[in-house]
């Protein structure tokens, strides 16, 4: 700050000097302007002006109230906007010298700060090595399937979200427990059923034609969402080890979650597991038209695959796990 006072001051032992703006008057128009030694015309319509009418601006003379015989006598039809600073051009140039030094000076203030921090030391990174970590991880959190469910899936990998929506009787639910029945290959799979009862006539049904007998070990069925309190008890084991990989949730609209449920629980629980290390799998009615999911547009954002179910047809909507011939937009796969 203490430079920038000292450069104030010398400015303004400069500004009488000849090469700074001061009051002239234009061969144009004969009005008084200021403007420095290089500026001979108040505005570009002068300059025009002048070089129709075959007047040599640098031959008039530029002291205050003197022009040569060959200016005009009357102003000249203005095409442009003229200059309007007027007798503050001297103040008006001094400010804007002021503002530029000034944020200069600031500049290099904080240049040389910054280059006062030490640097993070660089730590090359081999990129085969980080290339192998990346297939292994990859391999290690693959959803095994079998080779109809693939070719309808893609390759999804821990963690998914998956949303399957459709109307009434459209197989959405039958879908849900033949995707539990292929997770019982990659881990355990707790069913959140909110439509209907787990010992139901109903619901029995469908176990027995979507769930194989050696698997149905592995599934466990709830009635309600759990208190965060709960959950902590249902998701891990004696040793702290999660007892499951893979939870559905049939449906939002009975069990009352918004998109942001899974988030919000993991904050109450601590940790990453309930969002890094389990799959989700979400099960939605149908907006009145049928063309949609019902609920918040952020569902659509908050999952990874959308499947739409329609007269005992699952129909991809959208699969980030879709691969060049599996998951693809509009892929089928027949439910009953």
């Amino acid at each position: 700050m203490i430079e920038i006072i000292h450069w104030w001051q010398k400015e303004l032992k400069k500004i009488n000097n000849k090469d700074m703006a001061h009051e002239k008057t234009c061969p144009g128009c004969r009005k008084q302007f200021w403007g420095n030694i290089n500026k001979k015309v108040c505005s570009d319509s002068c300059r025009k002006y002048c070089s129709r009418h075959g007047i040599d601006i640098h031959a008039v003379s530029n002291d205050i109230g003197k022009t040569s015989g060959n200016t005009p006598s009357v102003v000249p039809q203005q095409s442009g906007k003229a200059r309007t600073s007027g007798g503050n051009g001297v103040i008006n140039y001094a400010v804007k010298r002021l503002i530029d030094v000034g944020a200069y000076k600031l500049k290099n203030l904080n240049t040389d700060k910054n280059e006062a921090v030490p640097l993070t030391p660089i730590a090359p990174i081999n990129l085969l090595a980080n290339n192998m970590n990346s297939i292994i991880g990859n391999i290690l959190s693959k959803i095994l399937l079998s080779d109809d469910h693939a070719k309808f899936l893609g390759e999804p990998t821990t963690p998914a979200r998956i949303l399957v929506w459709g109307k009434p009787g459209s197989g959405k639910s039958t879908y849900s427990l033949m995707l539990a029945n292929q997770f019982t290959s990659s881990g355990r799979v707790l069913f959140v059923s909110g439509e209907e009862r787990s010992d139901g006539k109903t619901f029995q049904n469908k176990l027995t034609r979507t769930i194989q007998q050696n698997n149905k070990t592995k599934i466990d069925v709830i009635s309600r969402l759990p208190t965060s309190a709960e959950w902590k008890t249902i998701l891990y084991d004696a040793n702290g080890q999660l007892n499951y990989k893979f939870i559905i949730y049939d449906s939002i609209q009975i069990l009352k979650m918004d998109p942001f449920y899974i988030k919000n629980i993991a904050t109450k629980l601590g940790g990453t597991d309930f969002t890094n290390r389990i799959n989700h799998v979400y099960i939605s009615y149908a907006d009145k038209e049928g063309t949609r999911y019902s609920g918040q547009a952020a569902w659509g954002h908050e999952v990874d695959i959308e499947i739409k179910c329609e007269l005992g047809k699952a129909i991809i909507v959208k699969d980030r796990f879709a691969t060049v011939d599996a998951g693809l937009h509009g892929a089928e796969f027949i439910i009953y």
